[in-house]
């Protein structure tokens, strides 16, 4: 959808080439990790890909003892403003006994509670307030990707079968790319919310939901991955983009 924004965009995008990682706001940092006991967090390590971003669980069994997570580290983004898109490449090794999801949240890091979004069989779980997420999450009837958003505190009730990205399951050790990009659609509407997948395979996803999301609330762009079972999961983030029209 076309958007008028004559005041142009603003772009964030970290590639990893230089250290830009904390667990705290501060000069230079950009982007923040957090990491569970005995959990490695996300930070910046060359690979074949160039510089990255690293993170791995433990292989110790429990819901909430295993989140890495990482996010930009401003809550500085809405729609209200015109557009806002959010895309990262990302790999696990392992897929198995695992949830993951990115996308948009009302907060930074969820620390060690769990993931913004989780869900077992067809029934969503929240953590966060706000947020418009991918969700993948090998407790679902299906271990396909999903979309899902929360809107003050209230899961969508779209059914799952339009949620799911049928086909697009999980595959390790290959680099995927997913991206969110929501419109605004004028006061006392909800945002629009465009989900794309492509895949490794050169397969492209896309999916479209109206009112989703006030435009109002402020977001950052967020990654994590949670283990299920006593399972290690290594998480490779090749890149965050951040696209999103200026006030």
């Amino acid at each position: 959808m076309a958007v008028d924004t004559p005041k142009g965009f603003r772009e964030v995008l970290v590639d990893f080439e230089y250290d830009c990682i904390g667990t705290a706001a501060g000069n230079g940092i950009r982007v923040l990790n957090s990491s569970d006991t005995n959990d490695t967090a996300y930070d910046a390590t060359a690979s074949a890909m160039g510089d990255t971003a690293r993170g791995t669980t433990s292989g110790t069994a429990g819901d909430t003892a295993n989140l890495i997570e990482l996010s930009l580290a401003a809550l500085a983004y809405r729609v209200q403003d015109g557009q806002l898109i959010g895309e990262v490449r990302q790999q696990q090794d392992v897929i198995t006994n695992c949830a993951m999801n990115f996308g948009f949240n009302d907060d930074a890091l969820d620390d060690s509670n769990t993931l913004p979004v989780e869900l077992s069989g067809t029934t969503f779980t929240r953590n966060t307030n706000d947020g418009v997420i991918f969700c993948f999450d090998t407790d679902a009837t299906n271990d396909d990707w999903h979309a899902v958003w929360v809107d003050d505190s209230t899961v969508t009730s779209t059914a799952i079968a339009k949620l799911r990205f049928d086909g697009a399951s999980g595959k390790a050790a290959a680099y995927w790319t997913w991206r969110i990009a929501l419109t605004d659609q004028g006061s006392g509407n909800r945002a629009i919310a465009v989900f794309s997948i492509d895949t490794d395979g050169g397969t492209h996803y896309e999916k479209e939901f109206a009112d989703v999301i006030d435009r109002d609330v402020l977001l950052t762009l967020y990654t994590g991955v949670e283990n299920r079972t006593a399972t290690a999961h290594q998480s490779d983030v090749d890149y965050l983009y951040l696209c999103a029209s200026r006030v």
